[in-house]
């Protein structure tokens, strides 16, 4: 079985905790897919993601190429459809 997360942003949890959640589990080697109904929140959770990741890689925590490969674990969607498969 792969190692798969669907995260299907909330409006009763903080999408600050979720947004965490998202980037712990692709840290961790899952493939996360990031759902929401627009797209716009979803890249601004990819944005928010790639920002803290820069700040470790710029603290020296985290290695450019394996920042990339976290970034690439994270799919973000708006399609029902298509979070369901993952």
């Amino acid at each position: 079985m792969p190692n798969t997360f669907t995260c299907v942003f909330e409006i009763l949890v903080s999408k600050c905790k979720i947004i965490y959640r998202i980037k712990i589990s692709a840290q961790a080697g899952f493939d996360v897919t990031m759902m929401d109904l627009s797209m716009e929140i979803v890249q601004k959770g990819m944005n928010a993601i790639e920002k803290s990741l820069q700040r470790m890689v710029d603290k020296g925590k985290l290695k450019g190429e394996d920042k990339s490969v976290i970034l690439s674990r994270i799919k973000p969607t708006v399609d029902f459809k298509e979070a369901k498969e993952a």
